[in-house]
């Protein structure tokens, strides 16, 4: 019976061990993913007319994923996801559970923090949209389906992209718990954008890119802080 008690929180401990080493192997295999897919498009803008074909190929997805999923009950959800609070809820809700949990620091230290990064990425954003000044897929490709209003500002990156990720890379590192829930919300959250027509996946890719770099570094820089005496 002893050894069975002392086995017990050894195999917890391990169980734990396990699902960190599976959050981190997941977030290295999605930044190579996502620096894949950088490398593929520059490749592509490197020749002749790439830059073209490039924009033609991703109007083209574009299409089949803004028409794919034709429901208005699909609509509600990603109208839901493409709300302006719904990076504010799950912050706030974790904010919340760690106070109540006795662990005021960390929630003080997290509201913070993540605001701020949500800031900062925001404005990066915004900054690059005035740059590249894209149109918006709802006001140029013939058949896009039409679900959200048609914002005037331009299109690329996607500020919700890149929010949804930089929350979902700075909870990811900061507690490897929340890996895979904070990367769905993310996935889901810039899918809504093209499902919406109010961005192209290349609008959405790097919205991620930009987000969850400066997400992981914040998430670091955070956790090493508030680990210290």
């Amino acid at each position: 019976m002893q050894a069975a008690r002392t086995q017990g929180p050894k195999v917890v401990d391990r169980l734990t061990t396990a699902r960190h080493r599976v959050a981190r192997v997941g977030i290295v295999l999605l930044l190579i993913a996502l620096a894949g897919a950088v490398g593929l498009a520059l490749g592509v803008l490197c020749t002749q007319g790439g830059l073209d074909r490039l924009l033609q190929y991703d109007a083209a997805v574009f299409l089949r994923l803004n028409t794919a999923l034709d429901s208005t009950s699909i609509d509600f959800i990603m109208m839901r996801l493409s709300a302006s609070g719904s990076l504010i809820l799950p912050i706030a809700a974790l904010c919340i559970y760690w106070l109540f949990t006795g662990q005021q620091r960390r929630g003080v230290v997290l509201a913070m923090a993540a605001l701020a990064l949500v800031g900062v990425v925001d404005s990066s954003g915004t900054a690059l949209k005035k740059l590249v000044n894209r149109t918006r897929p709802c006001a140029v490709v013939a058949g896009t389906r039409i679900v959200s209003p048609c914002a005037g500002s331009p299109s690329f990156p996607s500020n919700h992209a890149a929010n949804a990720f930089a929350v979902a890379g700075f909870l990811a590192v900061y507690d490897r718990r929340l890996a895979w829930a904070a990367l769905s919300i993310a996935v889901l959250v810039s899918y809504s954008r093209v499902h919406l027509g109010v961005h192209y996946p290349l609008d959405v890719l790097a919205g991620a890119i930009l987000g969850i770099t400066l997400g992981a570094c914040a998430g670091m820089v955070v956790r090493r802080l508030s680990k210290s005496p």
